[in-house]
């Protein structure tokens, strides 16, 4: 191919629309995303004159409420930042355990198999397989890892709604929803 393209950006498009990848470009500051919904956030907070959210303690003002949240962690003393997804913590030892999410950085080992993992929540969750503990549904029988988990899977017998119902945390990414905020970390 022989086209001349204006900027890095376009080049970068042009060139995987040749193996059949489709990105979306922002008309006015040339980033690229992977769907056109990203695409259409990232316009109506960054480049919007709308802003909706204002903070009362600097003024500082916000289009979208998740990131309005997060701001205002910072003068509830929430104020060690992950630079990859943006969460604020109140302790750098916090930050440190949360920052091996984004990597291959595993501080918790079971004692048991050797298996490592990047949260302590999640060892605590493994250390179910070890012990067989299981939570069972009196109502229909079906059995749960975690208490937790039965207690979402018993709202389904006691309001009529169904597990779908329950699932109430959106991927920003993919859409997909899930009944655990935690899960969309994953």
């Amino acid at each position: 191919c022989e086209a001349v393209l204006t900027s890095n950006s376009r080049f970068i498009q042009h060139a995987l629309s040749h193996i059949g990848v489709t990105v979306y470009r922002c008309n006015s500051c040339e980033k690229l995303f992977h769907s056109a919904a990203q695409l259409d956030r990232h316009a109506a907070s960054d480049h919007s004159e709308r802003k909706r959210f204002e903070c009362k303690e600097c003024g500082k003002q916000f289009t979208r409420k998740g990131q309005f949240a997060r701001h205002t962690d910072i003068h509830r003393g929430k104020k060690f930042m992950c630079e990859q997804c943006g969460k604020l913590f109140s302790q750098k030892g916090y930050l440190k355990v949360h920052k091996a999410i984004h990597s291959d950085l595993k501080l918790f080992k079971c004692d048991e198999c050797g298996r490592e993992f990047t949260q302590k929540s999640t060892l605590v969750h493994h250390f179910t397989v070890h012990s067989g503990k299981k939570f069972g549904c009196k109502e229909c029988g079906k059995v749960f890892s975690r208490k937790s988990y039965l207690s979402y899977h018993a709202k389904t017998h006691s309001s009529g709604s169904t597990a779908s119902d329950l699932k109430k945390f959106k991927c920003g990414d993919c859409g997909r929803l899930f009944t655990h905020k935690g899960d969309l970390t994953q």
